[in-house]
């Protein structure tokens, strides 16, 4: 087994706009590399986080592993893969305090494509509202 990276944690955010500018004026150099009405995903530091309105899925951590990895894993809890709308792939699990945790492969995804250029410092987008979409639709 590859072991997981950590990926990002997700919160449930009322007000989109909201949170993007509360992140913004608390960590400088936030950067912004998706957003739209319903969800957001930030970069500060090396941490990312996903805002989401709260029909748009649980608050959790979310761990990454590639492909065959998520294939045996969801065997092994007995869980169902789903796609996501930018081409990751993912499933939950609650730990034993009932948290939410999200393993996900971004393998073919457009996260995929944006998460080297993020490690290399190249602009995804910025918190000014040069956000880029990169395939999440």
């Amino acid at each position: 087994m590859t072991a997981p990276e950590f990926d990002h944690v997700a919160q449930a955010a009322p007000d989109i706009e909201e949170a993007v500018g509360w992140y913004v004026k608390l960590l400088p150099n936030t950067r912004v590399l998706h957003q739209d009405e319903t969800w957001v995903f930030i970069e500060a530091g090396r941490a990312r986080i996903a805002l989401v309105v709260h029909d748009q899925g649980p608050g959790h951590i979310a761990w990454r592993i590639t492909g065959l990895e998520t294939e045996r894993m969801a065997t092994k809890y007995g869980a169902e893969i789903k796609p996501h709308r930018d081409g990751s792939r993912s499933f939950y699990l609650d730990n034993p305090r009932c948290h939410s945790v999200e393993i996900i492969c971004v393998e073919g995804s457009a996260w995929e494509n944006l998460h080297p250029r993020a490690k290399q410092g190249q602009d995804i987008g910025n918190a000014t509202g040069d956000s880029t979409d990169a395939g999440f639709a």
